[in-house]
């Protein structure tokens, strides 16, 4: 019995910490909120940060090579305009019968969702991979399967 969550662009890293959003999840997050959320119940820790800031951070994440991506990456999205100034989106890698598949939750989608990793970038807003990058940090509170089942993201729960 997989439950939605709903886009909500105020509901992110300056606004509430993953666990105050756990408490009421059914009122919605955005992409970079719901990507420190998931690697929280995988185990990973996050700081509370926007996607350029996550993409500068270097304490709890690290660059990959987008070839090695890899279950638990975060993908960074953005226009194929490299001179476009907007924001990051940003999501998180499930291999799934080894394709990779980003979860994450976008505006025109309206809800968090998984689909294939080259599907999310067909999308205009997030054509270019600007970049991938690895949780390094484990969390102290350790996995939320729970979560993860509750809201169909089970394909989450394999080994990071």
């Amino acid at each position: 019995n997989e439950r939605l969550i709903p886009y909500a662009g105020a509901i992110n890293p300056d606004t509430r910490t993953p666990q105050e959003f756990l408490q009421n999840p059914e009122d919605g997050i955005n992409c970079q909120l719901l990507v420190a959320v998931l690697a929280q119940a995988m185990g990973r820790e996050l700081p509370p940060l926007r996607s350029a800031e996550l993409l500068a951070d270097t304490e709890h994440t690290r660059f990959v090579d987008p070839s090695e991506i890899q279950h638990g990456d975060i993908v960074f999205l953005t226009t194929e305009d490299e001179n476009d100034p907007r924001f990051f989106h940003v999501g998180l890698v499930s291999i799934i019968d080894e394709e990779p598949h980003l979860v994450h939750i976008a505006r025109h989608i309206g809800f968090a969702v998984t689909q294939r990793l080259r599907e999310a970038i067909a999308h205009p807003l997030h054509a270019r991979v600007a970049g991938v990058k690895r949780p390094v940090v484990e969390s102290p509170d350790g996995q939320n399967l729970d979560f993860l089942v509750t809201y169909g993201f089970e394909h989450l729960a394999q080994t990071v």
